[in-house]
């Protein structure tokens, strides 16, 4: 049922949404953000039933991109540990990634506009029953670079009731933050655009 669901949500996105953006390809103009979803827009994902909306982004890149690759992480010490990588051919110069999920460390679902859907799993004992859970999403527009990955979102897990909780564009970049406020599981989503095509092993 959740599959289905998702791949609804593809199709409404695809077929509503894909008129509606900039058609820029200079390189130096390769970005991604939130998307602004518009009434519309969100009244077709309640009724596919969507309830709680995927976080959804728009990106522009040049036509030289050939391939997208996610990678999830957990954080060990002040170190970023790969949980999963998966990679997706892509070709065109725009488009939109989806990405639906309450607890990282379980598992997240990652779609891309024409491409389809990905649900991904990792740790099955990882859920942090009793935990306080906060997730910081990217919101501001981000440059894109070749073969730079680029971190959409960081969940913290902790018991604490304050939790310091960094922009994603920040926090991935400066793990030891978290290290030193002690939190209990981080963990991090996120997407590198290539010049390379995807390799089957």
């Amino acid at each position: 049922m959740k599959r289905k669901i998702m791949i609804l949500v593809c199709v409404v996105l695809t077929f509503t949404l894909s008129a509606c953006r900039s058609t820029n390809t200079d390189n130096d103009s390769m970005y991604i953000q939130k998307a602004e979803l518009s009434s519309e827009e969100r009244e077709l994902l309640e009724f596919v039933g969507a309830e709680e909306f995927p976080y959804i982004m728009d990106f522009i890149v040049d036509y030289s991109i050939q391939s997208m690759t996610f990678n999830t992480y957990e954080l060990v010490g002040d170190e970023w540990i790969l949980l999963n990588s998966g990679g997706n051919g892509y070709t065109k110069n725009e488009g939109r990634i989806g990405l639906k999920f309450s607890d990282i460390g379980i598992g997240a679902t990652i779609s891309i506009e024409g491409v389809g859907s990905t649900d991904y799993e990792y740790n099955q004992n990882a859920e942090s029953d009793g935990l306080n859970v906060t997730t910081a999403y990217l919101s501001e527009e981000y440059k894109i670079g070749y073969e730079v990955e680029v971190p959409l979102v960081v969940q913290v897990h902790t018991a604490q009731n304050a939790i310091d909780s960094l922009a994603p564009e920040i926090g991935f970049y400066e793990p030891k933050t978290y290290a030193e406020h002690g939190y209990e599981k981080v963990y991090a989503i996120t997407c590198t655009f290539s010049k390379n095509p995807v390799i089957n092993e």
